[in-house]
C-alpha cells in the first residue's frame, strides 16, 4: 500500500482530493482471511472526510466476489457503501452527499478512515491480480487556523 499527498498544485487540478491510497492484491499476500480492514488516515481526533471516490485500476482476481466499504468507526460504510473491485478497470465509484461526505467529522476521539475488503469463496491471500486507487478529501480541524 503507497499513500501519496497530494501539493497544492495537484489538488487544485484534482478537484480537492488531499491523498490517494494505491492497493494491489501483494498487500493482501499475508491475510488468511475474507476481510480485512486497512487504515487510510492518521488517527486523529476531529478529521473531516470532504469526499472518497475509487477507482479500480485493474481487476482483483482470485476470489468470486471482492468488494469493498469505506468509512470510520461510526460505520465501516459511512462514507462510501460499496465499490466492485472485480469490475471492469477504469471503473468509478464517487460519493459526496449531504448525508455522508461533505463536513462530515470523524468524531471528537480519535479515529481513523478504514477501507474494508470483503472477499467470498476465497481468503485474500490467493489474489493474483488487480489494483485500486482510493482518492480521499481529508482536513484535519485541528490545524485551522482560529480566532
Amino acid at each position: 500500500m503507497v499513500t501519496t499527498l497530494f501539493s497544492y498544485e495537484e489538488m487544485a487540478a484534482n478537484g480537492g482530493f488531499t491523498h490517494r491510497v494505491d492497493i494491489t492484491f501483494a498487500d493482501f499476500a499475508t491475510t488468511g482471511a475474507l476481510a480485512l480492514a486497512i487504515p487510510l488516515s492518521a488517527n486523529l481526533a476531529n478529521l473531516g472526510c470532504f469526499r472518497v471516490a475509487v477507482r479500480v485500476k485493474t481487476a482483483f482476481v482470485g476470489c468470486a466476489t471482492l468488494a469493498i466499504t469505506v468509512g470510520d468507526g461510526n460505520g465501516v460504510a459511512r462514507y462510501l457503501a460499496s465499490a466492485d473491485m472485480k469490475a471492469v478497470a477504469g471503473t468509478w465509484y464517487a460519493i459526496n452527499t449531504a448525508t455522508t461526505c461533505p463536513f462530515v467529522i470523524v468524531g471528537a476521539t480519535a479515529d481513523t478512515v478504514d477501507v474494508v475488503f470483503t472477499a467470498t469463496t476465497n481468503n485474500l491471500n490467493v489474489l493474483s491480480a488487480g489494483a485500486c486507487e482510493i482518492y480521499l478529501c481529508l482536513v484535519d480541524f485541528n490545524k485551522l487556523m482560529l480566532p
